[in-house]
């Protein structure tokens, strides 16, 4: 196993999650935009959708019962 390291230094944890959130949700439009340009419906899991935001089935759980997904 690959054990890797981050150093953030110059950053509040408000700051911190600001971006993350910002990442997040940059790939969250891109995706929705390939699906809009698609002329099929097509429907995906829970790990599907996990598995391409690279997020965890929890993750996915809590964007669903907030109104994010």
């Amino acid at each position: 196993m690959i054990t890797k390291t981050i150093q953030i230094q110059d950053l509040t944890v408000d700051e911190l999650t600001e971006k993350v959130a910002e990442k997040i949700l940059i790939k969250i439009e891109k995706y929705l935009k390939q699906i809009a340009e698609k002329d099929d419906d097509v429907l995906f899991t829970r790990l599907e959708v996990a598995d391409y935001l690279k997020v965890s089935l929890t993750t996915i759980h809590h964007w669903s019962k907030n109104g994010i997904l």
